[in-house]
């Protein structure tokens, strides 16, 4: 088991026999080792040098993707311990967010095949998105440097500055064929299909159908975005003709620049233009219920 000992739950009891503990009250036993970020990728190539039975990961979605990466194609299972601010990827698959509730249902030992989506040979479990988010995550990153504050409002003060510049990207989508030319805020790919729900708290319904979907809106306004942000409370987001919303398996996303910054599952990384999207159906075994 590697958990990321800067995750928010983690670093309450970052005590690698506090959890070898939990694990043997439920009769597993378990190697736990406690990781700064920058070990996380050695530890993985460590751990599956002893053959495990499964690898379990605690943390947010950032450290569950870098596990995943690995794992994927490899049959060797996951197990998901959430201590992240969001656990999307947790609560899209049904799994306890209670760390005890989760040990048990690793030691029940049932598997879930999911799919996880590829660009440019860097795997996301979420989503991957290029425009406002990745400067999002900037102006986070810049706002938890200067001020002790909780991740949440970090990234609501961050949406705020955001709003204020409102920067658009040219972009080229290639989907079946088809070819979209898109001024737009940003174009936001899913691992299967999202619901356009703010209130809701699981967003995918379904990890396996082997399918991207691909978002974007036409609107270039400020009053514009307002009126989507609105449709999304009432649930009507998807009637609005300035709303896009593309299915396929494999498509390319070509901004006018040689390279771009991608957000893949909230981590922001630069990358080489074209962007080669595809989907790998039932690619990676998780526990689940």
């Amino acid at each position: 088991m590697l958990i990321n000992a800067g995750a928010g739950f983690a670093g309450e009891v970052a005590n690698a026999k506090h959890f070898q503990r939990l694990f043997a009250e439920e009769e597993v036993e378990a190697n736990v080792r406690m990781l700064a970020n920058g070990d996380l990728q050695k530890a993985v190539e460590e751990a599956l040098s002893r053959k495990p039975d499964a690898l379990v990961v605690g943390g947010g979605d950032g450290t569950i993707n870098a596990v995943a990466a690995r794992l994927a194609g490899t049959g060797v299972p996951m197990g998901v311990l959430p201590m992240g601010t969001y656990n999307h990827f947790a609560k899209d698959l049904g799994l306890p967010l209670e760390t005890r509730e989760a040990i048990k249902l690793i030691k029940a030992r049932k598997l879930k095949a999911v799919d996880v989506g590829e660009v440019n040979g860097r795997v996301f479990l979420n989503n991957s998105s290029l425009g406002a988010y990745t400067h999002m995550v900037d102006e986070r990153e810049q706002t938890l440097r200067r001020f002790s504050l909780p991740k949440r409002f970090a990234n609501f003060v961050a949406f705020l500055k955001v709003l204020r510049r409102w920067p658009l990207i040219n972009v080229k989508l290639d989907i079946d064929g088809k070819r979209i030319l898109r001024t737009t805020p940003f174009v936001f790919v899913g691992n299967n299909e999202y619901t356009m729900n703010l209130f809701k708290v699981s967003l995918r319904s379904c990890l396996d159908q082997g399918v991207l979907w691909i978002y974007t809106v036409r609107t270039t306004s400020f009053i514009g975005l307002l009126r989507l942000f609105w449709r999304s409370i009432i649930n009507r987001l998807e009637q609005s003709r300035n709303f896009e919303s593309y299915a396929a398996k494999e498509f390319t996303v070509s901004p006018f620049r040689k390279s771009v910054r991608v957000a893949l599952d909230g981590e922001v990384v630069r990358m080489k233009t074209p962007l080669h999207y595809r989907i790998r159906p039932r690619d990676l075994l998780v526990f689940s219920r």
